[in-house]
């Protein structure tokens, strides 16, 4: 250890002190002790970094993920400082007593801390938060590069690459995590090797943290027939684009041009252990250069009264696709991602929970000043750039109406985008800022 009283930078400290107030206001201390009494990590004598000290060095890790050790340790020493009036010595931790100390704590603590205290923010007047009464939530997946550590690469692995060495360069955690559309603040999360099956993961995820009065939100890559069923089993519903190929049949068209199909949830003879009643979304995604795509949306919603079509389509159109929380880490986006610091698999854990308490901590100031000020609504027919494709009440065909043609005729102006084929198949009135 090393005692020195360090410089001010006023910009810095106020930034710091700000950090520090903001983990104090969402993570009390009488919460932590809890949780540290709870995970066994309560300490028997006073130490220098004693283990609530320790859960707020990690947040601020977090926090300052481009920063050595040392220099995180000296703006929170300082910010701390400063709070208690500045009198005094400090006593600054080496890099050595730190990882210590975060040893000593590992990953138990933070986790118990998140599931006690990553609770849903939303309320009912924040924007594309609910859908009715359902409260609505994004499921994402990111890979993360961790430290080249021996450790590290036996629990959990590199990742094939289609270049040599034929894998990743680093070895990679796969972190599947839930959140809400409206905060962005994330409520869940499950973690796996580089080898974790992307979609089993998820299901891990909805298994443990969602919810009655949830409406889940998924893209095509997280969509799987498990994640149908645990999602019904845990009272939620769904609403998840698939793939192209999987059969969905035209059952039953609705008054609102989507379609009752029936789902295959397993392989062999369709029947009723082995599929599901289906609402459909038939979606047409435009894209800059005039092209257009076809994908279809599914929902347990099954009645137009429980959620219109143009209400569906905007909440999905509003999904974010990656995970908010590793925007920066996230190796699946980020050529030459940034690996996590930690060089043991425990202390892995304990950063990514550290990231996802940080985030949480950030997401929930920002919607209490939202609050606070009154966030003005935005439009929640916004469909960007995806658009419906009515079935139409007469079809006589019971299957899915096909791809249109690209060189179809569009008529644009500013507010509405009206569609004509021979199929009679048209998009929705009123559909904003469709890309040309």
């Amino acid at each position: 250890m090393t005692r020195r009283v360090l410089p001010a930078d006023s910009d810095v400290v106020t930034a710091d002190i700000l950090g520090i107030g903001l983990f104090a206001q969402a993570f009390d201390r009488t919460l932590i002790d809890s949780v540290l009494q709870e995970t066994g990590r309560r300490e028997q004598r006073v130490r220098l970094l004693p283990a609530y000290v320790v859960v707020h060095l990690v947040l601020g890790l977090a926090l300052h993920a481009d920063k050595s050790y040392a220099e995180v340790i000296d703006r929170l020493a300082h910010a701390a400082h400063q709070i208690r009036g500045g009198r005094g010595t400090l006593t600054i931790p080496t890099g050595g007593a730190i990882t210590a100390a975060r040893t000593r704590l590992g990953s138990a603590p933070l986790i118990a801390l998140f599931n006690r205290a990553a609770l849903p923010l939303a309320k009912r007047n924040r924007t594309h938060s609910f859908l009715e009464d359902l409260l609505v939530v994004e499921a994402s997946s990111a890979v993360l590069n961790v430290a080249d550590s021996p450790a590290n690469a036996r629990a959990f692995g590199y990742s094939p690459s289609s270049t040599a060495p034929f894998r990743s360069t680093l070895p990679q955690i796969r972190v599947s995590t839930l959140a809400e559309a409206g905060t962005q603040a994330t409520i869940g999360a499950t973690l796996g090797p580089s080898s974790s099956d992307v979609q089993e993961l998820a299901v891990d995820m909805v298994k443990t943290y969602l919810r009655p009065g949830m409406l889940l939100i998924t893209g095509q890559q997280l969509y799987s027939p498990a994640m149908w069923v645990e999602t019904l089993s845990n009272g939620a519903d769904l609403l998840s684009a698939v793939e192209n190929s999987l059969p969905l049949p035209v059952i039953t068209v609705l008054p609102d041009g989507t379609y009752l199909s029936t789902l295959p949830l397993g392989r062999g003879p369709v029947g009723p252990a082995r599929a599901r009643t289906v609402r459909v979304l038939t979606c047409l995604r435009a894209s800059p250069d005039g092209d257009s795509a076809q994908f279809s949306l599914i929902s347990s919603l099954l009645a137009p009264d429980e959620a219109s079509a143009e209400q569906l389509l905007a909440v999905y159109a509003g999904r974010t696709d990656d995970s908010v929380v590793f925007t920066k880490f996230n190796a699946q986006s980020v050529p030459d991602a940034r690996p996590l610091r930690s060089r043991k698999p425990d202390l892995v854990h304990q950063e990514i929970w550290g990231h996802l308490l940080s985030h949480y901590a950030i997401r929930a100031f920002i919607n209490q000043a939202a609050e606070e000020v009154g966030e003005p609504f935005d439009d929640p027919s916004d469909t960007g750039d995806i658009a419906l494709v009515r079935h139409p009440a007469e079809a006589p065909s019971r299957r899915p109406a096909r791809a249109h043609s690209q060189n179809s005729n569009f008529d644009r102006n500013s507010t509405s985008l009206r569609r004509t084929d021979p199929a009679n198949a048209v998009l929705i009135d009123n559909l904003p800022r469709i890309m040309r």
